[in-house]
């Protein structure tokens, strides 16, 4: 597992292939081609393993990103501001759990935190009512 602040190592093609030629020659054994190199035990045997097999040594830099993988990133057009905009004039007192609540009765699903930072975003705060004591309270006497 790495630590926070680790960095790794990234070596070249040039360099795995030097290695791994090195290694092949039969004159010397993993420890030896490692410590000459200065790289790790096992990435070096992976290096070898692609090579005998002919595949590439580093597959992540040939690999292409497909857009259409993962959940779709919520897009939160006008419609839901607007939405929020409508339930806060309606009901001002509504604070954002129960806008939440406002919003999952109408069909929009989303995240506490997004509603959150939305109601921020367009300035919308719940109205708090003051609280009075109480003037027309009689005491009994007993």
């Amino acid at each position: 597992m790495a630590k926070k602040g680790q960095t790794f190592k990234q070596y070249t093609e040039e360099f795995k292939l030097a290695a791994v030629q090195e290694y092949m020659k039969g004159s010397s054994n993993y420890k030896k081609v490692a410590e000459k190199f200065e790289i790790g035990n096992y990435s070096q045997l992976f290096w070898v393993k692609k090579w005998q097999k002919g595949e590439a040594f580093d597959v992540r830099a040939d690999k292409i990103p497909d857009p259409l993988t993962g959940r779709p990133r919520t897009i939160f057009s006008t419609e839901i501001k607007e939405y929020m905009m409508a339930i806060h004039f309606t009901h001002p007192y509504f604070g954002y759990p129960r806008m939440r609540i406002a919003l999952q009765e109408a069909g929009y699903i989303v995240n506490h935190k997004k509603e959150w930072r939305l109601m921020k975003a367009l300035s919308i705060q719940s109205v708090i009512r003051r609280k009075r004591r109480q003037s027309n309270y009689t005491f009994s006497v007993v």
